[in-house]
């Protein structure tokens, strides 16, 4: 996977937990559990919106000193039109402080939101039964457990209701089976394949 791709997916994923997550309940809870669960949100979305723009800025970073390098090899080349094209992008870059939209959404989001509303997975080597509700919430083993939102049409991500922890999932093409890869920082499994789901519904 390229190094853009990878800066790609790790943004969409940052940008769909804040889709899923939205602002910290601000209910005036009274237990110590429940004020313990709020901090520990208010915590994770604080550092999932820095590594966001840790990510952001490191990717315009990256563009930057590419667009760059082409410049000036353009230049030496006497491609002299290509030269300014290259000059001209860098300066709007520059001006604007965006190279990709951080909202942009591919188009095969809603289709895949669409064929997992309703559906029923096995997992864990048919053990758990995961369902996808049309609310953007999931349920497994019948109970409710994570949030989750489409990146594309082939991957989903979950936020986990009581943690922290964020789920990758990718789909094949058919969205008849998907592999499970932890995002977790803390997690031995970061980015590497956790599990696998079959639709059987």
């Amino acid at each position: 996977m390229s190094r853009y791709r990878m800066m790609a997916v790790l943004v969409l994923v940052l940008s769909a937990a804040f889709l899923i997550a939205g602002e910290v309940d601000q209910r005036d809870f009274q237990t110590v559990k429940a004020k313990a669960a709020t901090v520990r949100f208010d915590q994770a979305i604080k550092q999932a919106d820095a590594l966001h723009q840790r990510t952001i800025a490191e990717a315009r970073r990256q563009y930057m000193a590419d667009l760059n390098e082409a410049m000036v090899e353009a230049t030496k080349a006497g491609n002299l039109e290509e030269a300014i094209r290259l000059r001209d992008a860098m300066r709007e870059i520059q001006e604007s402080k965006v190279a990709r939209p951080d909202n942009e959404i591919p188009s095969g989001r809603e289709t895949l939101t669409k064929s997992l509303i309703g559906s029923t997975w096995l997992t864990n080597n048919g053990t758990d039964k995961v369902q996808y509700q049309a609310d953007g919430t999931g349920t497994e083993n019948g109970k409710s457990a994570f949030k989750w939102a489409a990146l594309d049409d082939q991957r989903v991500v979950w936020y986990w209701i009581n943690s922290s922890y964020v789920t990758l999932l990718v789909f094949d093409q058919n969205a008849t089976r998907c592999t499970f890869y932890g995002l977790d920082q803390t997690d031995k499994r970061k980015n590497r394949p956790t599990k696998i789901g079959t639709r059987v519904k």
